[in-house]
């Protein structure tokens, strides 16, 4: 399991790539941010949002619009951002 930090390099390195070349890798990665966030939200006491906009929720379904090749590359990107994100925003929280 990766360092937060090193999960958010990471996160920001797939994002800015120019281009997707492996939908697997970006899946991984959205998994190991959905992992990290239930970890750090645990850790301060922050819970789910409870309904279908929850933040980890989207992060999951992206992840399996790619492995079903239904995500845009936009999309993805923007996934990747976003959870690189909320698992700084977590990490301040702390």
């Amino acid at each position: 399991m990766p360092s937060n930090d090193t999960l958010i390099l990471e996160l920001r390195r797939v994002a800015e790539a120019g281009t997707l070349a492996d939908g697997k890798d970006a899946r991984d990665l959205l998994d190991q941010a959905a992992r990290a966030i239930r970890r750090l939200r645990k850790a301060t006491g922050r819970g789910p949002t409870g309904n279908v906009a929850d933040a980890v929720v989207l992060l999951d379904d992206v992840g399996r619009s790619i492995g079903a090749g239904l995500a845009t590359d936009d999309t993805v990107r923007a996934s990747l951002r976003d959870a690189a994100v909320m698992i700084r925003d977590l990490e301040n929280c702390r």
